[in-house]
């Protein structure tokens, strides 16, 4: 049961962590398991330094995981997450550790169990870091799902919930359906943070909604907008990316040479 909460594949340390065994009990009981069967010890393991193991049919690790009250499910998830982030670079395991503090909180949740505000701040920045993550990879759906997890989880006063809307944006470049008041909320949140070049970034963005909606004018003023909020500064990759689209748009429009 402390192994199903990873899912098909799991680690010797991170099963004894989840249970609260020792590292030497713990294989006694996976050798065990794995003489009858259940479970298969993988030659290579991705975690460095940690024993790899892989239960041998999906459904056990399910008939296994569903024994587990859910109640008890949460905690051992929380375990789970605190596991992961003990093995340090935690930008490479974001999205397991984002899926362990989610869950957690969910089944809290459903239980009608005391929820923590630790946990929910913990909940929503892996789910940030995921989302960031699953960018950077170009898993654009992924990142757009962590996102979407993390902003549920964001207050509207929260210092970092323009940032998070305007990475949100990202994940869904060219997607005409976009809500054009995210990019609202993250371009006035952002100015008033003095986050002017990320502010103009969201115009820039705004603008690429209202483009792929055939409204050329609305696109072109967000465009000006994001100019004039650089106009001051120096070089920097958000100026550069307004006066590509602003470039863009033009080009669109036949004004060639401006």
């Amino acid at each position: 049961q402390d192994a199903a909460v990873f899912g098909k594949v799991f680690w010797l340390g991170a099963a004894c962590a989840v249970g609260g065994v020792e590292q030497g009990e713990g294989q006694e009981q996976l050798h065990s398991l794995a003489l009858k069967e259940f479970v298969l010890r993988e030659r290579r393991s991705s975690v460095a330094g940690e024993e790899e193991y892989a239960f041998r049919h999906l459904l056990v690790r399910d008939v296994a995981y569903g024994q587990i009250p859910r109640g008890a499910r949460a905690e051992r998830h929380e375990r789970a997450a605190a596991w992961i982030e003990g093995l340090g670079r935690t930008e490479d395991h974001a999205e397991m550790l984002a899926h362990h503090y989610l869950e957690a909180l969910r089944l809290r949740r459903t239980t009608g169990a005391e929820e923590s505000a630790e946990l929910a701040a913990r909940a929503r920045t892996a789910a940030h870091d995921a989302g960031d993550r699953a960018l950077a990879l170009g898993a654009l759906p992924a990142a757009a799902r962590f996102y979407e997890e993390a902003l549920e989880l964001s207050a509207p006063a929260d210092e970092e919930r323009p940032e998070l809307l305007l990475a949100y944006a990202r994940s869904r470049v060219d997607d005409a359906g976009l809500d054009d008041s995210i990019l609202l909320e993250a371009t006035e949140g952002l100015l008033r943070t003095g986050r002017v070049e990320a502010a103009a970034e969201g115009q820039a963005r705004l603008a690429g909604v209202w483009l792929n909606r055939g409204d050329s004018v609305r696109a072109l003023e967000c465009l000006e907008r994001g100019r004039e909020l650089l106009a001051e500064r120096g070089p920097s990759p958000a100026k550069a990316f307004v006066l590509q689209e602003l470039a863009r748009v033009l080009m669109m429009a036949d004004e060639f040479d401006r």
